[in-house]
């Protein structure tokens, strides 16, 4: 979105409208959703939205669903060796928007269909659990119990001198009383 945003402010030509084009039907219900999502995402949702808003006031703006196998942008991530980068659709386009709307091997945004949403949402709720297990294996101490900052730092000293005790090399320590019963073997 910023750069076509940047394009479109920057170009000085006039534009009948813009159309922005996604394989990814969870970044597009995310785009276009009004139920709650994680923090991270609402952030880079609502600068996408604020993105939109801006072009939207100057140029009529559609956001489209583009099958995978037909998102000419992944190809180069994808690796083209130098011969078949030559004539790619990736410099160009692909062949289809040279064709009719009605033509094109897309859909618009807002027909994705409550399956994809619903699908989306699973998607997060996986993620979030995920994150939520893992945030949980990694506490160490359940410091949310301990009652002061003090109590934590004695908690610590404790367990680094019992780990610095451990990892050092032991020495053997004799038992005087059992020293002396060894002298008369000696």
């Amino acid at each position: 979105m910023n750069m076509t945003e940047y394009i479109i402010t920057k170009s000085g030509l006039k534009y009948d409208k813009v159309n922005i084009f996604s394989d990814s039907t969870i970044a597009l219900a995310w785009i276009h959703s009004k139920k709650r999502l994680p923090s991270l995402v609402t952030k880079l949702t609502q600068k996408i939205q604020m993105s939109r808003e801006r072009i939207a006031s100057i140029q009529k703006i559609r956001f489209y669903h583009v099958p995978t196998e037909e998102n000419v942008a992944d190809h180069a991530t994808r690796g083209l060796s130098r011969e078949a980068a030559r004539n790619h659709a990736w410099f160009k386009g692909p062949e289809w928007l040279n064709s009719t709307e009605s033509n094109w091997p897309v859909s618009p945004v807002e027909e994705l269909t409550r399956t994809d949403e619903d699908e989306c949402y699973a998607f997060l709720n996986a993620i979030e659990e995920t994150n939520k297990i893992a945030h949980e294996k990694a506490r160490i101490w359940p410091t949310e119990e301990i009652s002061s900052y003090d109590k934590i730092k004695r908690i610590v000293a404790y367990s680094l001198r019992f780990v610095r005790n451990i990892s050092r090399p032991r020495i053997a320590s004799i038992d005087c009383c059992e020293t002396f019963d060894l002298i008369p073997n000696a």
